[in-house]
């Protein structure tokens, strides 16, 4: 099974290299929650981590627990995909691969990111405790994005990212500037 991830699908790639682009060539250290068969994650390292001491660290539990539960999809062989196509960013360490939920990374982690990139568990509790936990580590200056804003789960919009995500930005209004509403939503931390 091919699995293609929404990177495409959603046509993310303006929008990554409009907001990414001035990290090309100097070092930068980015954090995905959700990387799925690693598209997205190709494409950061290939484009704009291109400093060599720069990281990407990819949180996501490579199950159904942190993804759409109603898509049936083999988890398995989309880890195996990941593996794949990033095996030599991994062996070299500029691509740190980490097999867990948002929730426990963050409750570990020390790291300040550069940029924070959310395409995890789309229900609205976990996208507010991501988006939570991603401000507390995200450098000044520094960019989260959140993909899929306009999911919803079948008969109830309020599970869905939207309202978590729209809570967040009013709450720390004083601490984030809005860049870009659509189905990725991009903020900056002042």
């Amino acid at each position: 099974m091919v699995f293609s991830t929404s990177f495409a699908a959603i046509n993310a790639k303006p929008s990554f290299t409009k907001y990414l682009e001035p990290f090309s060539g100097h070092e930068a250290h980015f954090l995905q929650i959700g990387a799925l068969n690693g598209e997205a994650s190709s494409f950061m390292l290939e484009h704009v981590l291109t400093n060599a001491a720069s990281t990407l660290t990819d949180v996501d539990t490579w199950d159904e627990s942190m993804h759409l539960h109603e898509v049936d999809l083999d988890w398995a062989e989309i880890e195996k995909q990941y593996d794949t196509r990033l095996r030599s960013n991994i062996d070299s360490g500029r691509l740190i691969k980490k097999k867990m939920n948002g929730t426990d990374f963050f409750a570990d982690n020390t790291q300040k990111f550069d940029f924070i990139y959310i395409d995890g568990n789309k229900a609205g509790p976990a996208i507010l405790q991501d988006g939570m936990n991603a401000l507390r580590c995200l450098k000044p200056n520094g960019l989260l994005a959140f993909n899929d804003s306009a999911w919803h789960k079948k008969n109830s919009a309020a599970l869905g990212p939207n309202p978590a995500i729209s809570a967040l930005t009013e709450v720390f209004s004083d601490e984030i500037s809005l860049l870009q509403t659509n189905n990725l939503v991009w903020l900056r931390r002042i």
